[in-house]
């Protein structure tokens, strides 16, 4: 929306992806939520400073009354949803913040904690634009849904619709 607010424009869906904690299978280490991470012993690696699931984890750490110095680990690094869930997967970590599709993929447990939307941000006067009409309209054909319904913890129940109108300040 901060992008829009000069020239004003249309917001429009995506995709929304379940976000939460890869664990390994079976959960071994009774992870329930974001509270469990400062747990002693428990080993936690985390995404990198300026993604949105590190953003959500610090944020839901912090409704919980934690600072992020009491999560050993907090401060390990993954760069990916893959990267952070390799860490599980091969034992290195216990815990990490990814997605359910990754965890699925993966054949690895998955606490959830929030779903995550993600929109296209088209200037208005961009969007009459012949690659924005392309565009928009394989956001709003069946192929792309069947595509992105297939991976877990997807909604494609919204993706190619306008989900707000932004206007110019």
């Amino acid at each position: 929306k901060r992008a829009l607010t000069k020239t004003g424009g249309l917001l429009v869906r995506f995709a929304s992806w379940e976000q939460g904690l890869v664990v390994a299978p079976g959960n071994p280490a009774k992870i329930g939520g974001v509270a469990d991470l400062a747990r002693p012993r428990l080993r936690f690696v985390n995404r990198d400073p300026g993604s949105g699931i590190r953003a959500l984890l610090d944020e839901l750490l912090a409704a919980e009354g934690l600072v992020p110095a009491e999560v050993a680990g907090h401060d390990r690094v993954a760069t990916t949803h893959a990267a952070a869930a390799m860490c599980v997967a091969s034992g290195g970590a216990d815990v990490a913040p990814s997605l359910r599709a990754t965890a699925d993929a993966l054949g690895l447990g998955f606490v959830p904690l929030a779903a995550a939307d993600f929109d296209l941000a088209i200037p208005y006067d961009h969007a009459s634009h012949p690659a924005v009409a392309m565009l928009l309209g394989v956001l709003s054909g069946e192929a792309l849904r069947r595509e992105l319904a297939g991976l877990a913890g997807s909604d494609v129940s919204r993706t190619g619709s306008v989900v707000a109108e932004i206007a110019a300040a």
